[in-house]
């Protein structure tokens, strides 16, 4: 499975554009024709966080309804998705994205006072 493949696969719901894949190779140096496997692993998923960032601000359906048929986007899940990503590989989330998906950034520090 090249990275491509796998990107697209894991992130099906975004409907990637060759745009978007585009921005990911040039921003993260990945090439999309790459086998995706161990070695490049973790720069590909770090990368998937960024993508996950600049898709979440470009405007997007929330649902589709046609001729009897209807589909809706879970983004819940896509910001429970971006904040494991996050936090398996040590990146900070950014906070419009966090907000934008609902997820509260504000971390309990009474017991440091």
């Amino acid at each position: 499975m090249t990275v491509k493949e796998y990107i697209g696969t894991k992130l099906t719901s975004l409907s990637l554009t060759d745009a978007d894949f585009a921005n990911y190779a040039i921003e993260t140096g990945v090439n999309l024709d790459d086998e995706y496997g161990a070695e490049n692993q973790e720069v590909v998923n770090k990368g998937m966080t960024g993508l996950i960032e600049s898709v979440m601000f470009s405007p997007r359906l929330k649902s589709i309804s046609e001729s009897g048929f209807s589909m809706s986007y879970d983004y819940a899940d896509l910001g429970k998705y971006y904040m494991w990503l996050c936090r398996k590989y040590g990146i900070k989330p950014n906070d419009e994205v966090a907000a934008m998906l609902g997820i509260s950034m504000i971390i309990d520090r009474t017991h440091d006072w």
